[in-house]
């Protein structure tokens, strides 16, 4: 994903009842567990020409793919 379609893609959400929300990183380990964790900045890393994203500490996590909104 290039940085103009994040771009895009959060921009579609971007609405008074979700400006306050937080913003997490899911993701699934190797083992299927399922994990979150609390995004804290976005940086660029010019050695490899690629953004980042700092995220706090992962904890177990399982959600609901039926309610999420795309």
């Amino acid at each position: 994903m290039t940085l103009k379609e994040l771009i895009a893609k959060l921009n579609s959400f971007n609405c008074e009842a979700l400006e306050d929300k937080e913003v997490v990183h899911c993701f699934v380990s190797t083992n299927a567990y399922g994990y979150k964790e609390v995004v804290r900045d976005v940086v660029y890393d010019a050695k490899k020409q690629k953004f980042m994203i700092e995220c706090e500490n992962p904890e177990q996590y399982h959600w609901d793919e039926t309610a999420l909104v795309k």
